[in-house]
């Protein structure tokens, strides 16, 4: 006996209702915003202006390998016990946090960097 859903056209995929639907929905997508442009544009001003960074504060926290990959890493890897945790203030207030490993890839953070994004645009 044949199932009465399966008969349906609603559940027949078809190369025809695909490209109908996808056409569709990109249609809703590419519809322009009503709202006028210099509007748009002094808010995003407004917003640039507020991710200006404010304050840079690091830590050097030293966090030990676990009892079984200490054996080999700590002989491979020792510096990458090494991690740096980063605490970023925006201009707006907001502060997020950031860390990395030390001496991870072939150079450090070091102050000369923390100084040259000071005052620029977090993004």
């Amino acid at each position: 006996m044949k199932h009465a859903a399966s008969s349906d056209s609603y559940y027949n995929v078809t190369r025809r209702r695909v490209l109908r639907i996808g056409l569709a929905g990109l249609a809703g997508v590419s519809i322009p915003s009503f709202a006028p442009k210099s509007a748009h544009t002094s808010q995003f001003k407004r917003a640039a202006r507020h991710l200006n960074i404010q304050a840079i504060d690091r830590v050097t926290v030293k966090v030990p390998y676990r009892d079984v990959p200490a054996r080999n890493m700590a002989r491979e890897l020792p510096h990458w016990m090494y991690s740096e945790i980063f605490q970023v203030k925006l201009k707006s207030g907001h502060v997020g946090l950031g860390e990395t490993l030390l001496y991870y890839t072939w150079e450090a953070t070091d102050d000369d960097d923390v100084q040259n994004a000071m005052g620029k645009n977090a993004a």
